[in-house]
């Protein structure tokens, strides 16, 4: 049960999205010092002394480790993350076949990251940070083996997983590992290692993930605020043309879809809606879509994009909220419950059947199909299904859906009626 009494929790969530994450850092710097300003302080604070759990993907996940494990300030952040684009994506001739040499590239500035901001200036470690002021914070990545669900490297012990037994800079790959440009990481013990590939692929925007995990570490507590930052809204995701699948193939169109981040934001603005001022979504609207994530050179596009950004008046309206709703101690009470992945035995939060309109007041007949359809989803409870109906335009396919959905709802409703709804 949740106590209204204890404090709120901070919840900062980092997407992924190659060198377009410099984008995140500077809308944090913003931020931070927003939060300067409100609390009267004489310096701009540091993101792990405010945030109570951290979570990011890909270069979000790089960026997690180092505000989160590694304690670093948002400016030196800047200038490792600039300097570590810069060493691994500046070599042309990496662009063909050759990885091992752009891997190794980036695993050096990892551990020269590590090397210089960790506590005991050791490359090589741990992950689990066991200090008192420890900030929790973990990285999503992919096993290649089941891509499924992702896989988080955390800082933390839970009530059901140990931390990973890994270094910092393992994490730091294994998140990072985009097969388009990167080889997967091999993780674990001697003989029986696994491979790891970025959690980019289908999780590109972790807030599901981060609201999971802070759901089982604090489950008597409200939450007070959650920062969402993006790298840069994408172009309109669309299948082209036969005629111009030669210059844009299908396989960027899959590539959008799975590397989406909006998806995710739009299901928690709306499940949020009934709450001022708790959930904020900072992400770059102009100017990000042309910018691929391995070309360093435009960094300084990035930076101006976002500056731009940041001066319009709605913008610097919700970094001054975001920065007042830091800054206050108590936690606030969602406008609807948060099924997390432990209740649904998913990796993200998903609507329930509720949503799904009405069928037809004059709907009639398909007895036969909508018995098919309940002894098929009466089997194999918890596994996915897939039923497809076929027809003619209008034949009345979408009729028997929400038929079958609204005669379901007359019953109690197993679990996995919930699953892949969104």
């Amino acid at each position: 049960m949740v106590n209204p009494e204890t404090p709120g929790l901070r919840l900062l969530s980092l997407d992924g999205g190659g060198i377009r994450g410099l984008s995140m850092l500077l809308i944090l710097e913003h931020l931070m010092y927003k939060l300067k300003v409100t609390e009267d302080l004489p310096d701009i604070p540091h993101p792990c002394d405010y945030f109570d759990l951290i979570g990011g993907t890909s270069t979000g996940g790089l960026i997690a480790l180092m505000l989160g494990r590694l304690r670093m300030s948002v400016k030196d952040s800047m200038e490792a993350y600039g300097q570590l684009t810069k060493e691994v994506f500046s070599d042309v001739r990496l662009q063909g076949s050759d990885k091992k040499l752009k891997t190794s590239k980036l695993e050096k500035a990892i551990k020269q990251i590590v090397k210089t901001y960790s506590a005991s200036h050791n490359p090589e470690d741990k992950l689990e940070d066991i200090r008192d002021n420890a900030c929790k914070m973990f990285v999503c990545a992919m096993n290649a083996a089941n891509m499924s669900l992702p896989v988080l490297f955390r800082t933390y012990n839970t009530i059901n997983y140990p931390a990973m037994n890994c270094t910092i800079w393992q994490a730091g790959r294994a998140t990072s590992a985009d097969p388009t440009f990167f080889e997967p990481i091999e993780i674990g013990l001697s003989g029986i290692e696994e491979e790891f590939v970025d959690g980019g692929i289908s999780h590109n925007n972790p807030t599901a993930s981060l609201l999971s995990e802070a759901k089982v570490l604090f489950p008597h507590h409200q939450i007070a605020c959650i920062i969402s930052l993006g790298t840069g809204q994408p172009h309109t995701i669309s299948i082209p043309k036969l005629s111009l699948l030669n210059r844009f193939p299908l396989s960027n169109a899959i590539q959008g879809m799975v590397t989406d981040c909006e998806k995710t934001h739009q299901f928690f603005a709306d499940h949020f809606a009934g709450t001022a001022n708790l959930y904020f979504r900072f992400n770059v609207e102009q100017g990000m879509q042309n910018i691929p994530p391995n070309q360093w050179e435009k960094l300084s596009h990035v930076a101006a994009n976002t500056r731009q950004y940041i001066q319009s008046q709605l913008v610097i309206t919700q970094l001054a909220k975001a920065a007042t709703s830091l800054s206050e101690k108590i936690g606030k009470v969602s406008a609807a419950p948060v099924l997390t992945a432990i209740e649904m035995g998913q990796s993200q939060v998903v609507p329930t059947l509720v949503r799904c309109p009405p069928p037809s007041q004059i709907f009639q007949g398909r007895q036969d199909i909508l018995v098919k359809m309940k002894d098929y989803f009466s089997k194999d409870i918890g596994k996915r299904h897939v039923y497809v109906l076929h027809g003619l335009g209008g034949s009345g396919k979408t009729q028997i859906a929400l038929k079958f959905l609204d005669m379901m709802n007359q019953y109690p409703t197993p679990r996995y009626f919930n699953q892949n709804i969104m």
